[in-house]
């Protein structure tokens, strides 16, 4: 959460803090040993790159992504080389919805989209503990003074 811990106004705390699912981990440790195998066992060069590099962007893309919520607002930060931040302030949200098929609760992840008043919006795809980001965040959201 560099960028994040970085970045906070005066005096705004982090409450809760999310990642994307560790099972994603999973994906990218099975795909690299793929790739390994396939470069010893083949000598097949361009089957080997693809595999390592899907490999690599699941890892940046798990090592570039931080969620958190605040005693303010909620911060989704995604990329390296082209970094998106995306913030809605804790009293103009005004709809959470989350998703989740049986293999999500399984393997306690999922889906949770966060709609603001007006345009603002965020998409966490893949979240780790879905429900409870969404209890840290209701819980913040009831000690917001409303404006």
């Amino acid at each position: 959460m560099a960028y994040i811990s970085k970045n906070l106004a005066d005096g705004e705390e982090v409450h809760h803090s999310g990642s994307l699912s560790r099972i994603f981990w999973f994906n990218c440790i099975v795909l690299f040993g793929v790739a390994v195998l396939i470069g010893l066992g083949t000598q097949s060069l361009p089957i080997f790159a693809v595999f390592f590099l899907l490999a690599l962007i699941i890892a940046l893309r798990m090592l570039s992504t931080e969620i958190a919520i605040t005693d303010r607002r909620v911060i989704y930060k995604k990329g390296i080389l082209l970094r998106t931040v995306t913030d809605i302030p804790l009293g103009k949200i005004e709809l959470t919805r989350l998703r989740q098929g049986i293999l999500a609760r399984i393997f306690r992840y999922g889906d949770l989209e966060l709609r603001g008043t007006g345009l603002g919006s965020i998409f966490l795809k893949n979240l780790d503990d879905p429900i409870e980001f969404k209890r840290a965040l209701d819980d913040s959201l009831s000690i917001q003074p409303k404006r």
